[in-house]
């Protein structure tokens, strides 16, 4: 046998098993995900493509390994031998799969991964012609498997939305079009709109004149998922499910069903996948739905592998995010891709969902300068924990920072104005706003220290939950028109269903229509917020030490921590930033009764139901 031969066999020795064991990680990496997600309930917060693209990573970094170690044993056999290569290679593959459990220790998971790849090593060497046999046998087949799961995913989706289409039945010919456009993590206290003195929203100003402007706009919550879910259900909070791993439950009907079983084609853009992707229940009733998109970066983050190096080294090697934040223009893009090569016969819904003002606050960097008055100054972030790192787990900030921190926030929300205007254009030059409900919003707001806190989820005071909210609907909502009684997100769901052709009754809650057209249907919904008891948080932070309400009534706004029983009461109409606690006042102790028995009736009677 020649040298070459010689080589190439030696090669094939190490290749082929080195790709079998790849494969093998990789389908083991998606079986434990399914484990995960089917029978624990985990949020993978992943794309459902991982169940080829983790096979495909790992296929590639074994062979890779495999490469080196053959390479090893050309330059030195004696050490580099095929035994010590296949205990090398069974104990990542060992390593890979107990990685993917994080109440393992590192060290633990290393150390009893090399055991078993010590012991594997010695069962294949026993056996290595049948083991190679095996190898080649195996990741042929572990290959087909893995390329008809590839296509099949691929097309399943255009498939599934074709099929979605032709089961639809007719819609009624004057249905208008629905764009639903939410600004996640957008307070009103900063937009222009509200009189706030930067120019921060020109575009939304400008289009807002075409319809209804609600001064006193109130979330349900003060973070994404439980926002959304009841802005497409109209139930609140403590009503749903849904939290920080439990997703939007099968029961409630969401307007993208609603919309659907009446002839609409629904579609939804989302760029906070964490909380708003499939896996939330979100997308139930959406026939097309984009959260986590197919790239380079997506496809690495799929394997634990690859993803575990990048977060290991991403810092000191300057490495780029596997995920980055997809922008507005992005989103837009997508969807005005999608709305291009619809049924033009058909109305459509569509949910877009805008993270450019959520932490880290990275406006381009012409919107970044705009607003930007202390450059180089350290920036408190929720999303960087890391040791040495200003950090918003630390209890007291300067006003330095909170306002070094504003004014990013301030530019990333003149960004995301720029592109609703240019959104809007797009529309129109198409011809789509003039029989279009248009409703703009955010799914809750931010806090800058004005209790001592920065960013959300930790509490309900009003600057998380205070949102914009602007409607318009040419020829059938007013333009010009400005609502100054307060009025709750969870309507939304109504309002849109009986705007669009339906009634509102198929919601709970009611329409905002009233607040326009002078009918006297049933009272707006309550100004309810709620949120759910936080763990492994701060202790300080209010949601930490329990469950929270809040209700506005008579004028005040009410805050009960049921952790604590701390209660709170501040004016609704003179301070905004609740600043001047009520509840021990004269005026706070002669109302406390009154709210506490509305909140009480409330909880009680959605309990009956």
């Amino acid at each position: 046998m020649s040298v070459s031969d010689k080589t190439s066999r030696c090669f094939e020795s190490f290749l082929i098993p080195g790709l079998w064991i790849g494969l093998l990680t990789g389908f083991g990496e998606v079986a434990i995900q399914g484990i995960k997600y089917y029978l624990l309930g985990e949020f993978l917060t992943l794309s459902p493509h991982v169940a080829w693209m983790a096979p495909v990573v790992d296929a590639l970094v074994f062979l890779i390994l495999a490469l080196l170690l053959a390479l090893g044993n050309h330059a030195l056999p004696s050490r580099i031998t095929w035994r010590v290569a296949m205990g090398l290679l069974s104990t990542t593959m060992v390593f890979t799969w107990l990685i993917m459990f994080p109440q393992l220790h590192m060290a633990a998971a290393a150390l009893f991964a090399a055991g078993v790849g010590v012991q594997l090593s010695r069962l294949m060497t026993r056996s290595q012609p049948g083991i190679q046999r095996m190898a080649k046998t195996g990741a042929s087949g572990f290959s087909v498997i893995l390329g008809v799961i590839t296509v099949g995913m691929l097309l399943q989706a255009r498939l599934a939305e074709r099929r979605g289409l032709a089961r639809l039945g007719p819609a009624e010919k004057a249905a208008p079009n629905v764009l639903l456009i939410i600004l996640d993590t957008v307070r009103a206290m900063n937009l222009g709109l509200y009189g706030y003195p930067r120019p921060t929203t020109p575009e939304i100003e400008a289009w807002a004149r075409s319809g209804v402007v609600f001064e006193d706009a109130f979330s349900v919550a003060p973070w994404t998922l439980p926002s959304h879910a009841s802005m497409f259900t109209g139930k609140y909070p403590y009503q749903l499910n849904t939290d920080w791993e439990t997703p939007l439950e099968p029961g409630p009907l969401t307007l993208a069903e609603s919309l659907g079983r009446r002839g609409y084609s629904t579609a939804g853009f989302v760029a906070n996948a964490r909380y708003c992707g499939r896996e939330t229940g979100l997308s139930r009733g959406f026939l097309h739905y984009e959260d986590y998109p197919i790239t380079l970066g997506e496809i690495l983050k799929s394997a634990r592998l690859t993803d575990g190096f990048h977060s290991t080294f991403a810092r000191r090697l300057h490495l780029p995010s596997l995920r980055p934040r997809a922008q507005a223009d992005a989103i837009s893009g997508n969807f005005l891709q999608w709305v291009d090569h619809r049924d033009p016969g058909r109305p459509f819904f569509v949910f877009l969902n805008y993270l450019d003002a959520h932490a880290p606050y990275q406006p381009p960097p012409a919107f970044r300068a705009r607003f930007e008055q202390h450059p180089g100054a350290a920036i408190p972030n929720i999303e960087d924990r890391k040791p040495g790192k200003v950090n918003v787990l630390e209890k007291h900030f300067t006003p330095e920072e909170a306002s070094a921190s504003m004014d990013l926030y301030d530019g990333a929300i003149a960004y995301l104005d720029s592109q609703v205007g240019e959104l809007l254009r797009s529309l129109d030059a198409r011809g789509l706003l003039t029989n279009t409900v248009v409703v703009l919003a955010a799914d809750h707001g931010e806090a800058f220290a004005e209790q001592g806190l920065l960013g959300h989820a930790n509490s309900l005071y009003r600057p998380t939950v205070q949102v914009p909210l602007v409607i318009s609907y040419p020829g059938h909502v007013p333009a010009g028109k400005r609502v100054t009684t307060p009025v709750s997100l969870r309507d939304l769901a109504a309002t849109i269903s009986e705007l669009s052709g339906g009634t509102a009754s198929d919601f709970p809650g009611s329409s905002l229509a009233q607040s326009w057209d002078g009918s006297n249907g049933p009272a707006h919904s309550p100004l309810l917020s709620h949120i759910r008891k936080l763990y492994n948080q701060p202790a300080w932070w209010p949601a930490s030490k329990g469950a929270m309400f809040s209700l506005a009534l008579d004028g005040l706004r009410y805050i009960k921590n049921e952790g604590d029983g701390q209660e709170e009461l501040f004016d609704l109409a003179t301070d905004a930033r609740e600043q001047h606690n009520l509840a021990a006042t004269p005026r706070g102790q002669s109302a406390l009764p009154a709210i506490r028995q509305a909140l009480a009736a409330l909880r009680s009677d959605s309990a009956a139901h």
